[in-house]
């Protein structure tokens, strides 16, 4: 084996071994969504709608905009100045990493079902990836939620950062027991207002 095989061969040993998120991984897959369904986003919103949010009775939660939901949503605000309540971009866009439009007690139903022991896709999308090795602050991956341990405890936990608003959610899928915090501000962590709101809990702090 040449020396530049060599390379090659470790190189892609040690990138099997790493992961991280990826916006644009949610993008992919929503592509192929779309080609596998044979429809543009819109419908695809539409398709979300009856396999996900009309069976768990979720209120509002899409991914397309509907200028309906301006009365509902709240301004963003960074450096304490309100920006909008609207859409950022494309409205008709279906952008996987980033346009979700709900509110916490939409989100907390979603969760609700990411617990479900019997259900054979959550099962798949929290499958724990033991072959991968924590990162240097702990953290695990899933196929879809990152995990840490919490004692003996599994964690799964997700954040979110759109530039005039925040989000933050983790669960217990064994114990049951989860919590939703949106934000309509860019200081919700850098405040340290979710790091008080978790210790009021008396829950760890991830970061």
């Amino acid at each position: 084996m040449s020396l530049k095989s060599k390379r090659n061969k470790n190189f892609l040993q040690q990138l099997s071994l790493k992961s991280g998120y990826s916006g644009e991984g949610y993008q992919h897959l929503k592509r192929v969504l779309n080609y596998r369904l044979s429809t543009d986003d819109v419908h695809l919103n539409g398709y979300f709608q009856e396999v996900v949010v009309d069976p768990l009775h979720i209120r509002s939660m899409n991914y397309t905009w509907l200028e309906g939901m301006r009365k509902n949503k709240a301004f963003g605000h960074i450096k304490g100045r309100p920006t909008d309540n609207g859409p950022h971009g494309d409205p008709s866009q279906f952008d996987a990493a980033s346009s979700l439009h709900t509110d916490a007690e939409g989100y907390a139903r979603f969760m609700v079902k990411l617990m479900d022991s019997t259900d054979p896709v959550v099962s798949r999308l929290l499958q724990l990836q033991g072959q991968l090795p924590p990162e240097g602050d702990g953290l695990f991956r899933s196929l879809g939620f990152p995990y840490k341990l919490i004692g003996d405890k599994v964690r799964y936990y997700h954040s979110g950062d759109n530039g005039d608003a925040r989000a933050y959610c983790h669960f217990y899928k064994n114990q049951g027991i989860g919590l939703v915090l949106f934000c309509n501000s860019d200081n919700f962590f850098s405040s340290g207002f979710a790091k008080k709101v978790l210790a009021f809990l008396d829950e760890p702090y991830p970061y």
